[in-house]
């Protein structure tokens, strides 16, 4: 959906005095999706206008800074409209990643009340996302999303397709970072020039329960300041490999759950990217590492250092690796 269009379009002849213009956004079910465009301002806007009884139980609304989330009776008797408005320009751009996200997913709803609460839970993600991440990624954490993309872009694609490749991409999700037949990769990336320890964040992360194949892949990678690649670069190139299969909703899901978007493109695009080396370790007996059956009774939220040098014995062939992504072990 390209709304930021749509707005423009809907602002080419704005109403006289104060008054609300709309445009029903196409959808695959009857679901009653709106952009607006408020005047005097003109303020941007998302309706979604259901049947008052498919608001049973939303007391609340959630919110955002820089956005307004109003509930109100819409002309059609015995239904209400629930309106999220930007009420700071300067939040622009923002906003249209937000609306084109709630509006892709609400519109894909089976009746009003699946709807609301697709609504709902969207909006609370995103408020989850930008209260962990207002300004865009740290560089850590931009420096990991970027391995991730990597293995994606130049270890999945080709092995099992960008749709597979974006289904079993479950780190954003909480899981391992690649889950597909039964095998899994948990990606890490570090910056060359530093020593090649990666962070563990959990004692579930390498622990083979519920896997039945696990690999670490350490992405060595070279920064470079106004040079190689960015993360807005590899998202793009993936971006496009999406729409021509018709998975770019997913990997836009992903992108968010991930922390990344695009209002934040600017912050990301004077730091580049080169990959110096990729190593695919196999996680199994004698692997250095600490898993949930290791601990004692009542501890648990372990994270800790793991020295790369530690596991060159461990090292699989790249193919070998891929295979069980591909087929299974």
């Amino acid at each position: 959906m390209k709304l930021a269009a749509l707005w423009a379009e809907l602002g080419v002849s704005p109403p006289s005095g104060t008054a609300v213009a709309r445009r029903r956004l196409p959808t695959s079910t009857a679901i009653d999706l709106n952009i607006t465009l408020s005047h005097p301002g003109p303020v941007r806007g998302l309706a979604l206008t259901v049947a008052d009884h498919a608001l049973a139980g939303a007391l609340t609304l959630p919110s955002t800074r820089g956005l307004e989330h109003r509930r109100y009776a819409a002309t059609t008797p015995d239904r209400t409209t629930l309106e999220l408005r930007l009420t700071d320009p300067a939040a622009n751009d923002l906003f249209v990643g937000l609306a084109t996200d709630v509006a892709r997913a609400t519109a894909k709803a089976a009746d009003d009340r699946d709807a609301v609460g697709v609504w709902l839970s969207r909006i609370t993600r995103w408020q989850r996302l930008l209260a962990r991440a207002p300004n865009g990624l740290g560089p850590e954490r931009q420096r990991g999303l970027y391995a991730e993309l990597e293995v994606l872009r130049s270890d999945l694609l080709e092995r099992v397709g960008i749709a597979a490749g974006v289904e079993g991409w479950q780190g954003p999700l909480g899981g391992h970072d690649f889950q597909l037949h039964g095998g899994a990769f948990e990606v890490k990336g570090s910056a060359a020039h530093e020593p090649q320890v990666v962070m563990v964040n959990s004692e579930r992360q390498l622990d083979t329960i519920g896997t039945d194949s696990l690999h670490l892949v350490h992405v060595s990678l070279d920064i470079h300041q106004h040079a190689g690649e960015t993360l807005p670069g590899i998202v793009d190139i993936l971006r496009e490999h999406a729409a021509e299969t018709g998975a770019e909703d997913l990997l836009e899901e992903r992108l968010i759950d991930a922390g990344y978007v695009d209002a934040h493109r600017s912050h990301y695009e004077s730091t580049g990217y080169t990959v110096r080396e990729k190593l695919f370790l196999q996680v199994r007996a004698g692997f250095p590492r600490i898993i949930e059956s290791d601990l004692a009774e009542g501890v648990g939220g372990v994270s800790y250092s793991l020295v790369i040098a530690a596991c060159v014995d461990f090292e699989v062939a790249r193919i070998q690796a891929l295979a069980v992504l591909e087929a299974g072990p």
